[in-house]
């Protein structure tokens, strides 16, 4: 059977399951977001195979950060293992003459062909696998607000719905830095898509369509808060309030009212391609037609709270950047410990082994890495972003590494 996630509901409805077929396509940062995804799922008497997987979504064509999500999925999986028995990727194949799915593992033409970074990522870690789990516990340390924050413009927007919205208010530490005045001064948006008009002190988007945008232009915002009204008036879905806008292709949004206005969910728009970034929150009931709510949005340093008519509807949190897992390999007698980075700054982790193994001074580090989260491979540079292996020395059962920004690192070290 092909599910798309078990529940104790789908479990509890069949009588004799053996063995499960799980399809988990998922968008960029769902893996991070959800690495304990697995970790939660009741035991029974089946397996798990996820016959299919990806990070398909709001990753171009298959960049590095695809392959740091599929990574971060597998690493999810492995410790897993007790349930998880097998996992294949999908699709595996594509004709780049004859493209049906935008992100596949190995593009070909008439002449030739290139694996996308998650080939070689799944490769090295399958190739890496140890026999034996070890308890492996990861304290993070708190996150530099240097290094985090939704810089970037606001905007509003629908999803073949009519809407309108009014009395927008944006505070910064308590002091009021905007008020709409669409009567007066319309001009301060600019209206991408769509059909905008004012309509009794209301800006409205009267058509359906994808993605109208209108973008409040000269206010760039880090840390605030969104208080505004909207009303839906007509249509199958709600409202979308875009943030941390870059430019068209690129921002963060609050969708509410989405598929068919039954939930909401934060969405990252990645060079024009949207990806769900949090588990969708089902509606209490859906959003009315000409009925007026009341939006707050607090956009923080590290996570985004969603308030509708004064209640938390669901919030967005900075997802972790970095994850491990280690085992034992038997049959060589080395301790493999596996990595993913996925931050664009160098991270230098303490590993500590609590008297698990004894280890001897030296061992290998395989590492697959880029420049920048969006590198890829070409049909020009086939094997740009490999794994590449270099020798580790003086280990011991408390010893640094420093990971490479943007990166999945296994470490293989003998045991005494």
């Amino acid at each position: 059977m092909g599910i798309a996630h078990l529940d104790k509901r789908t479990v509890q409805s069949i009588t004799k399951m053996d063995i499960a077929d799980e399809h988990a396509y998922k968008g960029i940062y769902w893996p991070m977001i959800n690495y304990d995804w697995y970790d939660k799922y009741e035991r029974k008497d089946f397996k798990l195979y996820v016959g299919e997987y990806a990070c398909n979504s709001g990753v171009g064509n298959g960049n590095m950060m695809a392959a740091l999500n599929d990574a971060t999925f597998i690493l999810g999986m492995e410790k897993n293992s007790d349930m998880i028995t097998m996992s294949s990727y999908a699709p595996l194949l594509e004709n780049v003459n004859d493209t049906d799915w935008p992100v596949n593992l190995i593009r070909f033409n008439n002449s030739k062909s290139f694996a996308r970074i998650s080939y070689y990522a799944i490769k090295m870690l399958n190739e890496n696998k140890a026999t034996t789990n070890l308890n492996t516990a990861v304290e993070l340390k708190k996150q530099d607000d240097k290094s985090v924050g939704y810089p970037g413009k606001i905007g509003l927007s629908t999803w073949d719905t009519q809407a309108e919205f009014k009395d927008i208010e944006i505070t910064q530490a308590n002091k009021v830095v905007y008020k709409s005045d669409f009567n007066n001064h319309k001009s301060d948006w600019d209206l991408k898509g769509g059909k905008w008009s004012v309509n009794d002190g209301a800006l409205a988007q009267t058509i359906d369509g994808a993605w109208p945008m209108a973008v409040l232009k000269d206010l760039n915002l880090d840390t605030y808060v969104l208080k505004l009204k909207a009303r839906k008036t007509g249509g199958p879905n709600a409202f979308m309030f875009p943030l941390a806008i870059k430019d068209d292709s690129n921002y963060l949004r609050v969708h509410i009212g989405a598929w068919w206005n039954r939930v909401c969910a934060f969405e990252m728009i990645s060079d024009g391609a949207d990806a769900m970034v949090t588990q969708p929150v089902n509606l209490k009931e859906p959003i009315e037609t000409n009925r007026w709510y009341a939006v707050e949005i607090h956009v923080n340093k590290s996570s985004i709270e969603c308030f509708l008519d004064g209640t938390l509807l669901m919030t967005y949190n900075e997802p972790p950047r970095f994850f491990s897992i280690a085992g034992k390999d038997e049959k060589t007698g080395e301790l493999v410990i596996k990595i993913v980075n996925a931050k664009a700054q160098v991270t230098t982790t303490k590993i500590q082994l609590n008297n698990a193994l004894s280890l001897l001074p030296e061992g290998r580090a395989i590492t697959l890495s880029a420049n920048e989260s969006t590198d890829e491979n070409s049909f020009d540079n086939p094997t740009q972003f490999t794994p590449k292996e270099e020798v580790l020395a003086d280990i011991s059962n408390d010893f640094e590494y420093t990971c490479k920004p943007w990166s999945i690192t296994i470490l293989r070290i003998k045991a005494k």
